[in-house]
């Protein structure tokens, strides 16, 4: 799977089962999952305990229906090819969880929708490196002493635009959730977060975090943001914010003084700057190679 500059190659002895339009009936199973329907769409169902990470490659148009059950534990790896559109469908039942991880290095077009019940932990991580990208999500926090995480990562060039816009609801008491989103712009290209939490009158003592940091490389990149909050309840801890700025100058003057030529001093401040959005899949080994190497040829 490659894209210009970007290249995903799977491990040997990987399996991988393709998604989309073009494919055809599904009777298989793949790590952690029984899989079914046809063609565009796809049922898949966690089994009750976590296994090896599943793939899925998406084509065409997509349509996933996740179930993660009762207590179940999975992490799905998603990947796509260029001009994709994937509309997922996730039910993340009463303590069980979800690890589900997209990347994307061509064009792309997403639609994300999940309900969490008591307990539940969702953890979804978007990384876009090339092509066009535009994401929505609405995240619905269902049940009581629900935990969600959402990183994001899109790293543009040229007259490339990335966009993802979040909805997160609160609806019931005692959760978490946790929002990290960063882009580095470069060229002409654009970048775009919007980001809204509401916590609904009933959903007492949340705390619930959403931050989005920017980098430009280019005077053309442009960066729009917009975190917002719309609370209704009176016990809660919620903050947002964002930052836009330029790689800190002092940092390459001192680096560069320890013998660190520019371009590895630049690359290595950028890296820096990505990588806390890539916490949750450092464990998935080949994957996250897999990522440095095409940020890395994304900055040379």
């Amino acid at each position: 799977m490659s894209h210009a500059d970007n290249t995903i190659i799977l491990p040997e002895g990987l399996s991988a089962i393709a998604i989309g339009t073009e494919a055809g009936q599904y009777q298989d199973a793949i790590p952690g999952f029984s899989l079914s329907g046809t063609g565009e769409n796809a049922l898949l169902s966690a089994s009750s305990t976590a296994g090896d990470p599943a793939t899925v490659i998406c084509s065409g148009t997509a349509n996933m229906e996740i179930n993660i059950p009762e207590g179940a534990a999975a992490t799905l790896i998603e990947l796509s090819l260029p001009g994709a559109i994937v509309n997922t469908r996730v039910t993340v039942g009463s303590n069980a969880s979800l690890h589900h991880i997209r990347l994307s290095v061509s064009d792309k077009q997403t639609d994300y929708s999940a309900i969490q019940h008591d307990g539940s932990r969702l953890e979804l991580t978007s990384i876009a490196l090339g092509g066009n990208s535009s994401n929505t999500a609405v995240i619905r926090s269902q049940g009581e002493h629900t935990h969600t995480t959402l990183y994001g990562l899109g790293i543009t060039k040229g007259n490339e635009t990335v966009v993802n816009r979040v909805r997160l609801f609160h609806a019931s008491p005692l959760c978490q959730s946790f929002q990290t989103f960063r882009y580095v712009a470069d060229g002409h290209s654009r970048a775009v977060f919007d980001g809204k939490i509401t916590v609904e009158k009933h959903a007492q003592k949340i705390e619930a975090y959403q931050k989005n940091n920017n980098i430009l490389l280019s005077p053309d990149a442009r960066i729009e943001t917009d975190p917002q909050l719309e609370i209704y309840a009176d016990d809660v801890r919620c903050s947002h914010g964002a930052t836009i700025g330029r790689l800190d100058e002092e940092a390459l003057f001192y680096m560069r003084t320890r013998g660190i030529p520019y371009d590895t001093a630049r690359r290595m401040l950028i890296r820096s700057f990505a990588d806390e959005t890539l916490a949750g899949i450092r464990d998935i080994t080949w994957l996250y190679q897999t990522i440095e190497k095409i940020i890395e040829s994304r900055l040379g």
